[in-house]
């Protein structure tokens, strides 16, 4: 039994490392740019060994991509209830993790692709519209989308930093959103 435990907590830090070597790989070369070869390499594993994980390349990218589409589908579910700036912080807060994914996502042609064809959607569109609140006049709308973009530049162009750093940059597009936004950081 302890021998069965052991196995399976391996396997998911050998997934968990397999998605990580393949965020930094896509982050340096783009998706495309990138082989189940490359991966396995930099890992120091077998091809058999990355595919025992994941049966495709487009596996791996769905798995990098899904807890940000989770956590921005579960914030577009309670976004309706919220104030505009703890929208604009747990965006902010969602958005800061998978840089290196997200520049993936947005800068190959084939990632994007692959993204679509596998039905993954980011609902952007209600969180603006619970950023911008009920009854919103048409500026009030454009000012919302724009603290949305923001924040989705702020995060995908960032640079490289530090974990110190990170959390100084999640302040600074915070508070670019809240201007974009027209409200006080």
């Amino acid at each position: 039994m302890a021998q069965t435990a052991h196995v399976r907590r391996d396997a998911a830090g050998t997934r968990g490392r397999i998605l990580a070597i393949a965020a930094e790989l896509f982050a340096e070369r783009g998706y495309a740019g990138t082989s189940i070869r490359d991966i396995a390499e930099r890992l120091g594993v077998t091809k058999a060994a990355v595919y025992y994980h994941f049966p495709a390349k487009d596996r791996i990218l769905d798995a990098l991509v899904e807890p940000l589409r989770a956590g921005v589908e579960g914030l577009a579910a309670r976004a309706p209830g919220m104030a505009p700036g703890e929208i604009i912080d747990e965006l902010v807060a969602i958005m800061a993790g998978p840089g290196a994914v997200l520049r993936a996502c947005v800068e190959d042609p084939s990632a994007k692709r692959e993204i679509a064809d596998h039905g993954i959607v980011f609902d952007f569109d209600a969180l603006g519209r619970a950023i911008a609140g009920t009854g919103a006049d048409a500026e009030r709308e454009v000012r919302a989308r724009c603290a949305i973009g923001a924040i989705f530049g702020g995060m995908v162009r960032a640079p490289e930093t530090d974990a110190a750093a990170a959390l100084d940059l999640e302040a600074a597009v915070g508070r670019a959103a809240r201007a974009a936004l027209g409200e006080p950081s």
